[in-house]
């Protein structure tokens, strides 16, 4: 299903309006990732990282590359634990 720009414009309006829709997206995040829903948690903390801090911020955080941060969080990208554990407290902290 591909989201329209509609829906996206919502989400990011929610977000930077809304502390407890932030967190509470980070928490389903972590929920469907464990769950084996990777994809899906990977599109919603692609959100949420364009939504709040930006790539060129978590890539400065965490000592990544921002282009590898986007494509660890593309629908086909590889996400290591230790990335996804240092995306996870980096959006957690903001």
């Amino acid at each position: 299903m591909t989201l329209t720009s509609d829906y996206q414009e919502t989400i990011v309006t929610r977000i930077n309006a809304d502390p407890a829709f932030t967190q509470a997206l980070l928490e389903d995040a972590t929920v469907l990732y464990l769950q084996g829903e990777a994809n899906t948690a990977k599109a919603t903390l692609h959100m949420l990282v364009k939504a709040t801090i930006g790539y060129e911020h978590l890539a400065a955080q965490i000592a990544k590359p921002r282009r590898s941060l986007q494509l660890m969080l593309s629908r086909s990208g590889r996400l290591t634990t230790r990335n996804l554990a240092a995306i996870f407290q980096t959006l957690k902290q903001t």
